[in-house]
């Protein structure tokens, strides 16, 4: 849902707030070969249908899971999937760069964190809901591994890099908390497809909805780390195996609809 659905947001303020949809043109993924488009999994005018809500296009392709907002202005997003001529091709005019910053602040979006993503992942591009989720008072959870065997792409220390210099919509740094992967020993699933991230989770009211994969330690450090990161929200870690071994996570199967 969090890709093929539009991102419900809120326009207007007071009593002329009103929840708008988003259509982020879905193309299937870029039209990967291990995710081929299928008849119907662009929902976004249907949902904005049945829901009886405004919906506006953005100007370029994306999907739900290629973005982390924190509801104050800020995403932070990759370059491997949103730059990739898959979903967005070279064409005269701005750079790509610039023309989708200049898109996503028409939607109120004030500032775009970069980063360079996984252009190697087979599925999405390198979606940063993979790895990098956030949380209350700036806080910036980011999975990362010292362990070269545990599929984390050699660019995420760059991206570290290039959070640790971010700054927010306000001007404000962020605060990075690094979290480990659960490792391959613990993965049920094909290793060329598994997705095993811990900060793929839903945000509910009063809950974090997080997967565990069955490492007793990861999942315990994981835990505790969101526990942290969202105090006051219960933490519900559920076995994914199957959801993973697809490709996919907790975050990907979602997409909130605000209340007013």
């Amino acid at each position: 849902m969090r890709d093929i659905m539009p991102t419900f947001a809120i326009r207007g303020q007071g009593v002329s707030k009103q929840i708008l949809a988003i259509d982020w043109n879905f193309n299937g993924w870029g039209g990967s070969p291990d995710r081929p488009a299928r008849a119907g999994d662009r929902l976004a005018k249907t949902a904005a249908e049945v829901f009886g809500v405004p919906e506006i296009a953005a100007s370029f392709v994306a999907e739900g899971g290629a973005f982390s907002f924190d509801g104050r202005g800020t995403v932070i997003t990759t370059r491997s999937c949103l730059l990739n001529p898959n979903r967005n091709p070279v064409r005269t005019g701005p750079p790509r760069q610039q023309a989708i910053a200049s898109g996503l602040r028409g939607m109120g979006i004030r500032k775009v964190i970069w980063l360079e993503g996984d252009p190697c992942e087979p599925i999405t591009s390198g979606h940063v809901d993979g790895y990098v989720l956030q949380a209350p008072g700036r806080q910036i959870l980011v999975e990362s591994d010292d362990d070269r065997r545990s599929g984390v792409p050699l660019s995420r220390e760059h991206d570290i890099e290039n959070l640790e210099r971010a700054r927010d919509a306000d001007g404000r740094t962020l605060r990075l908390v690094r979290l480990a992967p659960p490792r391959k020993r613990y993965w049920n699933g094909d290793p060329d497809m598994f997705a095993a991230a811990y900060l793929n989770v839903y945000i509910a009211n009063g809950a974090v909805i997080g997967p565990r994969f069955g490492d007793p330690e990861r999942d315990g450090l994981a835990r505790v780390a969101l526990a942290k990161a969202f105090p006051g929200r219960e933490i519900i870690l559920l076995r994914i195996d199957a959801i993973a071994d697809g490709g996919g996570g907790v975050h990907c199967l979602t997409q909130p609809m605000p209340a007013i």
